[in-house]
Order: C-alpha cells, then sequence, then structure tokens
C-alpha cells in the first residue's frame, strides 16, 4: 500500500469524526497495529489526531499530523516486527 494510499485512509476515517472508526493492519494475515482518528475540538477550531496501537504489545502513540501517522503506518508495514519495534 502506497504512503498516498494511507494518507487517503487516514483523511477518510477522520472524515467520520463523529464515529468511532478503528483500521487494522495485517502482514501476512497476522494483525500488526490498529489507527483511529481522534477527533479534538476547542472553542475556535476542529483538529485531528492519529492514535497508532500496535498489536504485539499494546504499545499506543499519537501523531499529530496524517503524514506523521501515515509514515509510521507504512514503516511497520514495510519492516520486520523487530525493526518496526525500533521506529517507536
Amino acid at each position: 500500500m502506497s504512503k498516498d494510499h494511507l494518507v487517503k485512509l487516514l483523511e477518510e476515517l477522520c472524515f467520520f469524526g463523529d464515529v468511532e472508526i478503528t483500521h487494522t493492519f495485517s502482514k501476512n494475515q497476522k494483525p500488526i497495529l490498529s489507527v483511529c482518528c481522534i477527533k479534538k475540538e476547542n472553542l475556535f477550531e476542529v483538529s485531528y489526531l492519529f492514535q497508532v496501537t500496535y498489536i504485539q504489545d499494546q504499545t499506543s502513540v499519537i501523531y499529530k499530523t496524517v503524514d506523521d501517522a501515515a509514515t509510521a503506518i507504512d514503516d511497520s508495514l514495510n519492516n520486520s516486527p523487530e525493526e518496526a519495534a525500533n521506529l517507536i
């Protein structure tokens, strides 16, 4: 899956910001991570964060931009589990 495709997928998750949707990514038919979009609202603006949860150790990382989240997901999908763990 290309990084551009990941960015579009993450943007679509946020489009449905009033509904909690989690997308799970698998590698070799084994789930490796899930991601959800978190809507943050304050008086003047709405912003979105991306929570990536790594299935193996249940570690969650919050990314502030769609590009950062897409890069983290792309790295995890294209590296061995040991290499991906070192990227966290």
